[in-house]
């Protein structure tokens, strides 16, 4: 299934089912120093599960604007780590690694034209591991069966009343 625009599309395989769009910026995927962003194609896998028990979900977020997108070798972008899942060239304990060591970023805002693109994502294996990875607040490790995934921070709760952020756990949980 294609929309009309193109920008998007679903892709059913033997190995993967998932939503991908339309990765090019303005100067496309060259955008990027070589190597930075391993995808395939101009397609950015966002949302879906593989074969193997691999899901991720990559929503905007509301609070997550602390992590802008930079080429750092210390930041490592969000979409990077659903994309390279969803492949099946990373794994959710690398995953983890990367959230405990490197800074997680936003995607760049020019494939989408808003000045600051924020997401968020839920993260899971057939382990029964669930990371919940927010740019600029941090990760955690859920231990619970179930988790939902809105277009809200879970991290850290921002507030209309006095303008505080408020961290709702820290760590790991």
């Amino acid at each position: 299934m294609t929309n009309t625009a193109k920008s998007w599309e679903v892709i059913a395989g033997k190995d993967a089912f998932y939503v991908a769009m339309d990765a090019a910026g303005p100067g496309g995927q060259n955008d990027l120093p070589p190597g930075y962003a391993d995808y395939a194609g101009s397609r950015l896998r966002l949302h879906g599960v593989t074969a193997k028990g691999v899901f991720a979900a990559q929503l905007n977020s509301m609070g997550c604007e602390g992590a802008s997108f930079e080429v750092r070798a210390d930041a490592y972008p969000l979409y990077g780590i659903v994309d390279n899942l969803l492949s099946g060239r990373m794994a959710v304990p690398k995953a983890e690694k990367i959230a405990q060591t490197k800074k997680l970023v936003n995607m760049p805002s020019g494939p989408v034209g808003i000045p600051e693109f924020a997401m968020h994502s839920l993260i899971a294996d057939a382990e029964g591991r669930v990371l919940l990875l927010e740019p600029g607040n941090g990760y955690a490790r859920l231990g619970s069966r179930y988790a939902v995934l809105s277009n809200f921070p879970m991290l850290v709760l921002p507030t209309d009343l006095d303008g505080a952020r408020r961290v709702l756990r820290p760590g790991p949980v």
